[in-house]
């Protein structure tokens, strides 16, 4: 069994606790170290075990972080060699959106995907000219929508646009999706 920080503190205390009363009751291994050494040998003992079990908790701890992380960059190659596959594989560029899109479902355990048009702030209104949605969960394309810009939806594009990595949007997430477009789309 391996502890975190937080359950060898509490070893810790329990032990520490148990053989000092110990060594007040006169039993155990402290049981005479009061009367010999005024506890000396009880917190000699006490900082070892401290030490060792706060290396042995951080080494672990940190051990673990490592491997999630190297098992989050082996999921990510995965994906992109899957994804490299499909450009090459694929006979026109509609083929390869289609099947990106299909990966992306698979990928995210997702309702759907889209590429949208255009991802322009100062648009009238924008459109997704392709999609892959799950049976139950039709979209914008399937129902050949185009979408006026609503300024909450061009203040999305706006960060979208000034962003280098992926923004995370919905109840989980600090941004949330427009509440139009979670309504028309019944976004969770």
């Amino acid at each position: 069994v391996r502890l975190g920080v937080r359950e060898t503190v509490v070893v810790l205390v329990m032990t520490a606790v148990y053989a000092l009363l110990g060594a007040i009751q006169g039993t155990g291994f402290f049981a005479d170290d009061i009367a010999q050494t005024h506890l000396v040998n009880y917190w000699l003992f006490m900082m070892t075990l401290s030490i060792v079990g706060m290396a042995l908790a951080t080494h672990f701890t940190e051990r673990k972080q490592l491997e999630q992380q190297l098992s989050r960059r082996l999921r990510h190659r995965d994906v992109m060699e899957r994804i490299t596959q499909i450009s090459l594989n694929s006979a026109s560029i509609e083929e390869l959106l289609g099947r990106v899109l299909d990966e992306m479902l698979t990928v995210f355990n997702a309702d759907r995907a889209y590429f949208l048009y255009s991802c322009d702030p100062d648009a009238p209104s924008w459109s997704v000219p392709m999609e892959r949605t799950r049976p139950e969960w039709p979209g914008a394309f399937a129902r050949g929508m185009v979408i006026p810009m609503t300024p909450e939806t061009a203040e999305v594009f706006r960060e979208l646009l000034a962003s280098t990595k992926p923004l995370p949007y919905g109840p989980a997430a600090s941004r949330c999706i427009p509440a139009a477009v979670a309504e028309q789309f019944s976004v969770r």
